[in-house]
């Protein structure tokens, strides 16, 4: 994820915001904030010695709130295996299990599925120009791997039906602009996503919805006179052409609400009109949406690096009401206390990784990730 993090914030931070510097002050959090601590292992009480004992790098959620994928430093996840890496924890269980042995990350790129059935992850060996893109079924106990040269700095994600595993390719080392590639799981044949034309060239992968069904990916014509996005609906093979919006970070499931960062500032596009909605004051100029729920309900908006802040904040976009949840100490592996750029949960919570302690068992100063939820 660090990848992820480090390649968006670079992306977004480099546009000059026209609106003005001059914000209004945050509206207070709400009273009837919840706090949920995620990245748990088996068998945490309290305390120090129990609790995880070294920081969290990040996390990811599933839709429903339920599986938990969470990378860490710390040495005592599970009793008896006293290594880092990624872990996976079942919230109605509380069981906690290890993901692929010693698992060295890969630019952080990883989670569950919406349903929480899949899990993926990017594993690279150490001096390895080539990564391991691996599908972890939990029903089925199956995983599979693909290996790719430079790995993936976008989150893999599963198509609902299991069938396909889409992802963006680095075609160099330090490219921060992957293409955009199509896995066939059962078989391991692969194609590129489609653009809409021939004479387009891919540009970067924009987003894909949590189901597998919607791709977004930006395009510049053969000649570079032309360039915008391409909405790809994998069910019907049509392409829709998008505006050349500065950063798109995420595509409902139904494809119609579109998450987008301009030189105007955050916005939900509605694909179906082309119209752009922008959030309310409250939340200042100066956010990016960094996540979003399924349905395109609620986004997670949290300030741009380099502006004053860590406040985290969701739109319900059905309202247009935002609700500032509170300022949050960055973690020490990313520049905003944000989770992985995944999924707001369905009933509107939000992951954010931060050293506060907003649990009372959470005394040891680590960095740790939070569900945030307005009762």
């Amino acid at each position: 994820m660090k990848r992820i993090v480090v390649g968006i914030f670079a992306v977004v931070g480099s546009i000059v915001l026209g609106a003005s510097s001059c914000q209004p002050p945050p509206p207070p959090p709400p009273t009837d904030l919840t706090y949920s601590l995620l990245s748990l292992g088996a068998g945490d009480t309290t305390g120090a010695d129990v609790l995880g004992n070294d920081d969290v790098l990040t996390s990811a959620i599933s839709a429903d709130g339920n599986v938990i994928a969470f990378a860490t430093l710390s040495t005592n996840v599970i009793p008896g295996d006293p290594r880092p890496g990624l872990f996976l924890r079942d919230q109605s269980t509380g069981e906690v299990t290890r993901l692929g042995g010693d698992v060295n990350l890969s630019g952080f790129n990883f989670g569950p599925s919406a349903d929480g059935r899949f899990v993926t992850y990017v594993t690279r060996e150490p001096l390895s120009p080539s990564s391991d893109i691996t599908v972890h079924d939990r029903e089925t106990g199956t995983t599979r791997s693909f290996v790719r040269q430079y790995g993936s700095s976008i989150m893999p994600v599963v198509s609902a039906d299991g069938s396909s595993l889409i992802f963006g390719i680095n075609s160099s080392p330090y490219s921060w602009y992957p293409n955009c590639e199509v896995v066939d799981i059962a078989t391991g044949s692969s194609d590129a996503c489609e653009l809409g034309g021939t004479d387009r060239v891919p540009g970067q992968i924009g987003a894909v919805s949590s189901n597998g069904r919607f791709v977004v990916n930006r395009w510049t014509s053969a000649d570079g006179a032309e360039s915008g996005f391409a909405l790809w609906d994998r069910d019907t093979g049509t392409v829709q052409d998008l505006p050349a919006y500065g950063q798109v970070m995420a595509i409902s499931d139904d494809g119609r609400y579109l998450n987008m960062l301009d030189f105007d500032g955050a916005g939900q596009v509605h694909t179906d009109t082309g119209a752009i909605e922008r959030p309310p004051a409250a939340a200042g100029d100066d956010t990016a949406p960094v996540a979003m729920s399924r349905d395109g309900r609620y986004v997670q908006l949290t300030p741009l690096p380099g502006t004053a802040g860590t406040h985290t904040f969701r739109w319900d976009t059905q309202t247009d009401v935002v609700e500032d949840l509170g300022e949050f100490t960055s973690g020490a592996f990313v520049p905003a206390p944000v989770c992985s750029f995944n999924l707001v949960t369905d009933d509107g919570g939000v992951c954010v990784n931060t050293p506060d302690p907003l649990d009372p068992i959470d005394d040891n100063a680590k960095t740790d990730s939070y569900l945030v939820t307005i009762d």
